[in-house]
């Protein structure tokens, strides 16, 4: 059963030493996953919004934040946001487009869950929403689990032959 990692595991789904992650003691099994802590519980959270949201309305997350991040311009925006909050200005400094194309680009990043706004006197500041890059990340952790399930058949059958032979 996948366990998810904890916020102090690497974000590559292996343990320090590169084995897959052990069920731990106490960890409570959600479907097919074993929540290990509240952070976790919250991240399980945030994407039941999200997809009960994109059941809702028709949309698919994933396929808004992969088309989102399709374009050079956007991911360069995305990447700038990620220290901190920055103002339209202040991004609209560091790519090289048009500020109304640079607030395109945001307008497309929050609607795609990668951007939050948020209002400080008369500036909009933009900043990371996790809401997207968690769907997307669930998306393709479900391709891991196929692969890491297809190497441990793949080391099973081989184990089996070698046990034969």
């Amino acid at each position: 059963m996948p366990v998810m990692s904890s916020s102090s595991e690497k974000g590559n789904g292996l343990g320090a030493a590169g084995e897959a992650p052990r069920e731990r003691r106490g960890a409570a099994p959600i479907g097919k996953l074993m929540l290990t802590n509240w952070f976790d519980l919250g991240k399980l959270f945030v994407l039941a919004g999200v997809e009960a949201f994109a059941h809702t309305y028709g949309v698919d997350p994933v396929g808004q934040v992969l088309a989102a991040l399709a374009d050079p311009t956007r991911r360069q925006i995305l990447e700038r946001v990620r220290a901190g909050p920055l103002s339209v200005g202040d991004i609209a400094k560091t790519v090289s487009v048009s500020r109304p194309a640079v607030s395109q680009h945001l307008r497309v990043l929050q609607e795609a869950g990668l951007l939050r706004c948020h209002k400080n006197g008369r500036q909009n500041f933009y900043g990371i929403d996790l809401g997207g890059l968690t769907a997307l990340r669930s998306y393709i952790e479900g391709f891991w689990d196929d692969v890491l399930g297809a190497f441990q058949a793949a080391a099973a059958q081989e184990a089996e032959r070698k046990r034969r032979h």
